[in-house]
């Protein structure tokens, strides 16, 4: 009897040590995995949160065998490896983020990161107070709260930056996607708002919301990633910038009828502009309502584009850098314009 009991505790810690991040399961340089992208309308489940719940997204299509690859290389394989020669390693979200982090015995901290959009072009923030992400054993029911104080590289400026966030592991339980399902899961969350002081232009904040799901008997990569980023103005309701994306290990069942990203494949010319810009929609987007706004986050003009090309006056706008919002249905996105 005892030596089942005894089995039984083995298994039990077994099970608590798999489930928990430690430095051992820092995933290693080289690895990597293609997760398939999921509907934009997929839900964060943000309220799902403690012990033994269920995460269902096996009733979500996806685009078409689109993926995104989330890779671990060392930093200084790097393109920014200038810039954080602090750091070991750079976690990777193909075309969205990408993260550069420390892993030691007590935790894991990150010395900033780069965040990638086509309107702004790439987002560098550098960590001079770097931002904790975990301390060891991190494990269901731990959180904190963190600050971190650096510089951001954006629209060819060098601006100060400052943030908190909060960081937890808010849930374990079975993950459910078109594959299968996964029972050994952990859900780690990181909340930030970052403040960018950028002068004459008021302050922005950068914004993100990251669940990554684990199965460290599978990966010490995440089988699951829900992230959102925004840019905005402060004291604003209209984001200058959003980025948003749902990844997962198993290929969805079914497609959706939008591509990923449509709107992004959207064409202004010429940039900078002076008297005119063209706007120029993809071939599978019928028409959209178009917003642009200052710096400030004061529109400026708008209108719905109903042609494949459609040329707007913008001889009696202001110099500056502004922002063009498209909408099409569900889907939006912003693309940046300079006017001179």
């Amino acid at each position: 009897m005892k030596r089942n009991l005894l089995l039984v505790a083995s298994l039990f810690i077994g099970m608590t040590a798999t489930a928990q991040f430690t430095h051992e399961n820092t995933p290693e340089a080289g690895s990597g995995v293609a997760l398939f992208v999921l509907d934009s309308l997929a839900p964060s489940y943000a309220a799902v949160t403690g012990d033994a719940v269920t995460w269902d997204y096996s009733g979500f299509g996806g685009y078409a065998g689109a993926t995104r690859a989330v890779t671990v290389i060392e930093a200084a394989e790097s393109a920014f490896e200038a810039d954080f020669t602090g750091s070991t390693l750079a976690l990777e979200i193909e075309d969205m983020l990408t993260n550069f982090i420390t892993s030691v015995a007590t935790g894991r901290s990150s010395q900033g990161f780069v965040f990638s959009e086509p309107s702004f072009g790439d987002i560098v923030v550098k960590l001079t107070d770097e931002q904790l992400l975990m301390n060891y054993p991190f494990d269901f029911g731990d959180n904190f709260a963190d600050t971190y104080v650096g510089s951001t590289f954006l629209m060819n400026i060098n601006m100060p930056i400052t943030g908190t966030s909060d960081v937890a592991v808010v849930g374990r339980g079975t993950l459910i996607l078109a594959g299968g399902s996964y029972s050994n899961v952990v859900r780690y969350s990181i909340s930030d708002t970052a403040f960018i002081q950028t002068g004459i232009l008021g302050d922005m904040q950068l914004l993100r919301t990251q669940y990554e799901y684990y199965d460290h008997s599978i990966s010490d990569l995440p089988i699951f990633i829900y992230a959102s980023i925004t840019v905005i103005q402060a004291g604003s309701t209209e984001p200058m910038m959003e980025s948003f994306v749902v990844l997962s290990k198993d290929e969805p069942s079914f497609e959706v009828s939008v591509n990923e990203n449509v709107l992004a494949q959207t064409a202004l010319y010429p940039n900078p502009a002076s008297e005119v810009l063209n706007i120029q929609l993809p071939s599978s987007v019928e028409s959209a309502d178009v917003v642009i706004t200052d710096a400030l986050g004061r529109v400026v003009k708008t209108l719905n584009v109903d042609a494949v090309v459609q040329t707007i006056d913008v001889s009696s706008i202001k110099k500056g850098t502004y922002f063009v919002k498209m909408t099409s249905g569900e889907n939006s996105f912003v693309k940046t314009v300079v006017i001179k």
